[in-house]
C-alpha cells in the first residue's frame, strides 16, 4: 500500500498516512495545509485529497485522461498546472481545487515531456524543463 509519513518539525515526530487509490510515482503539490496527489502507474485517472486538518485521504475529482510520470505545481492564484506524462504526453491541464473542475492549459506542451522538472519561479511564471528544451508557462 501506498503511503504518505508528515513529519512535525516542532516536535519531531512523524505519522505515516495511507494513499487512496495510487499506485508507483505519485507527483504531489502542497495546498497551503493540504496535499494534492495525482496519477499512477499505468497512467491512473484518480487524485487524492490530504486534510492537514483531519489527517484523513479522500477522493478528489479524476483527471479525466490517465498521467503517469506527470509534473504539477501550484501556481500563484492556487490552480494548479499538470504537465506532460505518459498515456497524455504533450498536454497540460490546469485543475482548480476550489471549483473542482479541469480546463486546458493556455499553452500546449511543443514537445513530449515525460521525465522532465517543473517548478514555479520567482515572478509567478512556471518553468518546464526537459532535455534540452523548456517551455514558460505564463499564468493569466
Amino acid at each position: 500500500d501506498a503511503s504518505l509519513t508528515l513529519q512535525d518539525v516542532t516536535t519531531g515526530v512523524a505519522t505515516n498516512y495511507a494513499v487512496l487509490d495510487t499506485l508507483g510515482y505519485v507527483p504531489y503539490v502542497i495546498l497551503k495545509q493540504d496535499i494534492f496527489v495525482a496519477g499512477g502507474e499505468g497512467g491512473a485517472l484518480e487524485t487524492d485529497l490530504f486534510s492537514g486538518a483531519t489527517g484523513t485521504f479522500a477522493p478528489s475529482v479524476p483527471m479525466g485522461e490517465g498521467r503517469y510520470r506527470l509534473t504539477m505545481d501550484a501556481i500563484a492564484d492556487g490552480r494548479i498546472l499538470l504537465a506532460g506524462g505518459f498515456v497524455a504526453e504533450g498536454s497540460g491541464r490546469l485543475f482548480n481545487p476550489a471549483a473542482g473542475t479541469y480546463s486546458p492549459s493556455p499553452v500546449a506542451l511543443t514537445d513530449s515531456y515525460v521525465y522532465h522538472y517543473m517548478t514555479r519561479l520567482f515572478n509567478g511564471l512556471m518553468l518546464v524543463l526537459r532535455n534540452h528544451s523548456a517551455e514558460v508557462f505564463f499564468p493569466d
